[in-house]
């Protein structure tokens, strides 16, 4: 696990991340893989379809999860990004060389708000997380926020419930 601590300048945390994005060892989390395969999520066993409606947690995160697909959408035909600090999302700059392939945000963005939770978007296709946003936020310990646009789906990473999945967030 890297801390803020840990990086003499904002140019290691981009170099950082970006090495972080080409991880091609096992997840520490699933040490009973070979280290020669790519660790990839089990959906039948980290997959969870959220039904929230009637409960009190509904409305505050269906607040959480419309703010995080209007930032998304407002970014497209790129990759949205951004922090969330308690209940606000933050939309970051994209500073990818492929803004509508991928995200990075910036090592000066990461050292400013120093996230525990993080958003992008996928705006084309239907794709879940990949190998590479997973882990990132488990290298990380990050929870991960993705908006699949052409899906109106949010899903939502995290250590060790997994993936969770949040659908017509828009009521597209």
């Amino acid at each position: 696990m890297w801390r803020a601590s840990d990086f003499q300048s904002v140019e290691c945390i981009q170099t950082t991340a970006r090495l972080c994005t080409k991880v091609q060892s096992v997840s520490p989390y699933q040490p009973e893989q070979s280290a020669q395969k790519h660790w990839q999520p089990a959906k039948k066993d980290l997959t969870t379809i959220i039904d929230l409606a009637g409960s009190q947690q509904h409305n505050k995160m269906s607040q959480l999860h419309i703010d995080i697909a209007k930032a998304c959408i407002r970014e497209s035909p790129n990759e949205a990004c951004g922090v969330i600090d308690g209940s606000k999302v933050i939309a970051l700059q994209n500073i990818s060389e492929e803004p509508t392939e991928s995200f990075v945000i910036s090592g000066q963005d990461y050292l400013k708000y120093l996230p525990k939770v993080i958003y992008h978007s996928h705006p084309k296709g239907d794709y879940s997380f990949s190998d590479q946003d997973i882990n990132v936020a488990a290298s990380m310990e990050l929870t991960s926020y993705l908006y699949v646009v052409e899906e109106d789906r949010i899903e939502k990473y995290s250590f060790p419930e997994g993936v969770e999945i949040f659908e017509n967030i828009l009521g597209k």
